[in-house]
């Protein structure tokens, strides 16, 4: 029974590990796209 729930988590291990990535990045990302923005924004 151990060995099947250690098979279903490692399954929803890399969709765990995706979710943090992205959400890693999209905070790296977001002020990177934000910032250009807001600098045409306010320049005109």
């Amino acid at each position: 029974m151990s060995r099947r729930i250690g098979f279903a988590a490692l399954c929803q291990l890399p969709q765990a590990v995706e979710g943090l990535a992205l959400a890693a990045l999209f905070q790296i990302i977001y002020p990177l796209i934000l910032k250009p923005i807001a600098s045409i924004i306010f320049e005109i």
